[in-house]
C-alpha cells in the first residue's frame, strides 16, 4: 500500500482542511471478501444503507462483481437511490518533467512506478505531500540506536518504500499512543511535509536514510538519537517523510 494504515487519519485530516469541509472526512473499510460478489446495484444500495449521500468517481471507475458496473450505470443508480454522483476528470501532475503515454495523469500505479525508481520529488508532486513511510516499533523490543544511527529491518515497514538509495528525510517519531516529536529537514510550516496539526513543532535537523534490500539505516547528526526518539518507551511508530534522493 502507498499510505500506511496508521497514517490514513492524517491524510484524511489534510484533505478535510484542503477542501474546507464542514465536517471531517472519515473512512470506512470493508473486507473485499465481504463485497466482492455484490452486483453494482447491491453495492450502491449498501452505500445508501450506510448513509452515504453522494459518490465521486473518475471516468474509468468500475465497480460490482467482475467490474460489471461503469460510470454510466453509476449515474443511473444514483438517480434510483437518490444519490448525488459526480464523475470528475483525472488529476494531472503540475510542473512535472515526466511525460508518458497516460498524459502524466496521477494514478496509484504511476506513484508506485516512481517510488520504484526512487523519484520521491515526482511522487510528492502527485500526492500533494511528501511520501511518508511508517515503521512499527513493537513493545519490549531492543532497537539498535547507536549514537546518530538507527537500524530498522524490512519487516518493520508498513507501506511501500522507495527504491534502494540514499535520501533526505523529515523524521516524525511517535512513541506509544500519546507523545509525538517531529525532527525534520524542513521547517514545520513547509506545506510539502504534510504535517498535521497533531505534530509537534519541527526543528531544522538534517536527516538521511539509506535503504538497502528493504532494510533502513537512519542517520541524524549530533548523536543521542535513541534519546531523541524516546526509544525506551513502550513501542510506537516511526514515520519518515521522503524529501529528496541524494
Amino acid at each position: 500500500r502507498i499510505v500506511a494504515l496508521s497514517d490514513r487519519a492524517r491524510v484524511l485530516d489534510q484533505w478535510s482542511r484542503d477542501l474546507a469541509c464542514r465536517s471531517p472526512i472519515r473512512e470506512r473499510v470493508f473486507p473485499f471478501a465481504s463485497v466482492r460478489t455484490f452486483s453494482p446495484d447491491d453495492f450502491v444500495k449498501l452505500l445508501t444503507d450506510m448513509g452515504v449521500k453522494g459518490i465521486v468517481a473518475g471516468p474509468d471507475y468500475r465497480f460490482g462483481y467482475k467490474a460489471s458496473g461503469d460510470t454510466q450505470l453509476l449515474l443511473e443508480l444514483g438517480v434510483k437511490y437518490n444519490l448525488e454522483v459526480g464523475i470528475v476528470d483525472m488529476i494531472k501532475v503540475k510542473d512535472s518533467q515526466l511525460v508518458d503515454r497516460d498524459g502524466r495523469r496521477v494514478s496509484s500505479t504511476r506513484i508506485r512506478e516512481r517510488l520504484g525508481a526512487g523519484d520521491v520529488v515526482e511522487v510528492a508532486r502527485m500526492l500533494g505531500r511528501s511520501h511518508r513511510c511508517a515503521f512499527t516499533l513493537p513493545m519490549n523490543q531492543t532497537w539498535t540506536a547507536e549514537g546518530s544511527r538507527l537500524h530498522l529491518p524490512r519487516t518493520s515497514l508498513q507501506n511501500f518504500a522507495p527504491a534502494d538509495g540514499l535520501y533526505q528525510v523529515g523524521l516524525v517519531a511517535l512513541s506509544g499512543e500519546e507523545s509525538q516529536t517531529t525532527i525534520g529537514a524542513e521547517s514545520a510550516d513547509n506545506n510539502n511535509s504534510g504535517n498535521s496539526g497533531a505534530d509537534a513543532a519541527s526543528v531544522s535537523i538534517q536527516a538521511e536514510v539509506h535503504i538497502l534490500d528493504g532494510a533502513v539505516e537512519l542517520t541524524v547528526p549530533g548523536g543521542g538519537l535513541g534519546k531523541r526518539l524516546n526509544m525506551d518507551s513502550l513501542g510506537g511508530t516511526l514515520y519518515l517523510d521522503f524529501l529528496a534522493r541524494l
